[in-house]
């Protein structure tokens, strides 16, 4: 059959718009993958359990109970020694959360160094002697009695400590309304804590492990009571 150069030229075109529209559906194989790392800190698992804890406990029994509340001591008397076993305890899930320890005891409703011989930390019985007493102080205005500790020892998780185990009340004290009159008070024990590990210079040294603790809080910028 006969083509005319028309005919030719419109069959060309033709052929040359199937190749480009078959050219563009044309696709080339690829793949991909990721990989994203998680970095929980603590508490961050969502499981509702304290991954870096610390926990306090009384007992007035010799440790036979723990209570979490706080104890209430009926009918004292001047001279009195009350048991008060305070204990602390790394609650830290796993084994990684050693910790640093600081212990505030404050005392409100009495000027008990008036009545006491120096500060009131002299009424604890049985104070640890891993228990070193950084500062304390008393305030007129609220007739609170602080002092700050820090635990010379770092505290790996599971592991506690008792603080002191009971107080004295100062013979000094009576009800007859004057100075050493003998009132209703509160006695608070604090434990807080933080990591051990991590956290300091390693090219600084320290000669206790308290001296440690005390600057790793302030490393955190975790202020006692007592400071400004």
């Amino acid at each position: 059959m006969k083509m005319t150069k028309k005919k030719v030229l419109a069959l060309a075109l033709c052929l040359c718009l199937l190749a480009t529209v078959a050219a563009g559906s044309l696709a080339w194989f690829s793949a991909e993958d990721s990989v994203t790392n998680q970095f929980l800190i603590a508490d961050s698992t969502g499981d509702d359990e304290a991954d870096f804890s610390v926990d306090v406990k009384e007992s007035e029994d010799e440790g036979t109970n723990w209570s979490d509340d706080g104890l209430t001591y009926e009918d004292i008397l001047p001279g009195q020694t009350l048991p008060k076993l305070a204990k602390v305890t790394n609650t830290s899930t796993g084994d990684t959360y050693s910790q640093y320890i600081r212990v505030t005891v404050t005392l409100t409703g009495m000027n008990w160094q008036a009545a006491g011989e120096g500060d009131f930390t002299k009424s604890l019985t049985g104070l640890n002697a891993d228990l070193h007493l950084v500062v304390t102080d008393y305030d007129d205005a609220t007739k609170t009695n602080t002092a700050v500790f820090y635990l010379n020892k770092v505290l790996a998780p599971g592991e506690e400590v008792t603080a002191f185990e009971g107080i004295k009340i100062p013979g000094k004290f009576d009800n007859q309304g004057g100075e050493f009159n003998l009132t209703d008070f509160d006695l608070t024990v604090k434990a807080e804590a933080v990591q051990s590990e991590f956290i300091l210079d390693e090219a600084v040294t320290y000669a206790n492990v308290w001296e440690e603790a005390q600057a790793a809080f302030a490393v955190a910028n975790m202020k006692h009571p007592l400071e400004a």
